[in-house]
């Protein structure tokens, strides 16, 4: 038995959040800050799949031996999933390992590191100097720049929800926006970031120096930063430690190509 939860009952899930598990983006959908749904195995649930639209990635938290979940999972994947080419997860133990394996096994499963870095009282605030102007995201900037809008509204319920924190910034090349930082999640007492610049525009130390604005502002409002990213991702992993955040943990990732269910 699989149920979608409304809205006004994604409290019910929190007794089986793993308090030894961080994860911003998880604590983001509960709490209603980020866009998301949950499912859940009954109506007081052992069990529940977290869906972050953002990360368009799913969570499951709770009892890992309830395999028959996961089996409801895949005989919905289709309806859940959308059209979606890819169905991706975590588990918030180790313990959802063996289960993954079990019933989702015979889908050609692939596995990834996923790192958590944070800040500590001792990170440092750095704000670097370059020929490109820094400008914080304002409605303005968002009217003028509908991508960057859209980017947001994928994380957050409306822009406007999202520019009460009076976080993020873009990096300009005279008037072109050419990389953003942005606050993709608020949940006490941590702010997780995300950042991109432009292909042509990397490797010249602009995301640190995006990054560093945004991550004073959140060490200033006394929070925390969450940033995540992949193992292998050597460029986000470099700008987390160059921004002085140290890594926290690390779980696994997994997805399958849901062609595969067919």
């Amino acid at each position: 038995m699989m149920i979608k939860l409304e809205r006004n009952l994604f409290d019910l899930v929190k007794p089986l959040i793993n308090e030894n598990f961080l994860s911003n983006q998880l604590e983001c959908v509960i709490n209603g800050s980020n866009n998301g749904s949950i499912y859940v195995d009954k109506e007081d649930p052992s069990v529940a799949m977290i869906y972050h639209q953002g990360e368009n990635g799913y969570y499951f938290i709770g009892d890992a031996c309830q395999t028959d979940f996961l089996k409801d999972v895949l005989s919905h994947i289709k309806e859940i999933n959308g059209s979606n080419d890819y169905f991706e997860f975590s588990g918030d133990s180790p313990d959802w390992h063996q289960s993954f394996k079990k019933v989702f096994g015979h889908l050609n499963l692939s596995h990834a590191i996923q790192e958590i870095y944070i800040s500590t009282p001792d990170t440092p605030l750095r704000r670097l100097e370059n020929n490109y102007s820094i400008e914080k995201i304002s409605q303005p900037i968002l009217d003028d720049h509908l991508k960057l809008k859209s980017i947001i509204e994928s994380w957050w319920p409306s822009t406007q929800t999202y520019l009460k924190y009076n976080m993020g910034y873009v990096i300009k090349d005279d008037d072109k926006i050419i990389g953003h930082c942005v606050l993709d999640g608020a949940s006490e007492p941590y702010m997780g970031i995300g950042i991109a610049v432009d292909e042509e525009y990397r490797k010249k130390g602009l995301a640190t120096s995006l990054a560093t604005y945004v991550i004073t502002d959140i060490l200033e409002g006394h929070c925390k930063v969450y940033w995540e990213c992949t193992a292998t991702n050597k460029a986000s992993r470099k700008t987390a430690m160059r921004c002085g955040l140290v890594q926290h943990g690390q779980y696994n990732l997994y997805w399958f190509d849901q062609k595969n269910c067919s």
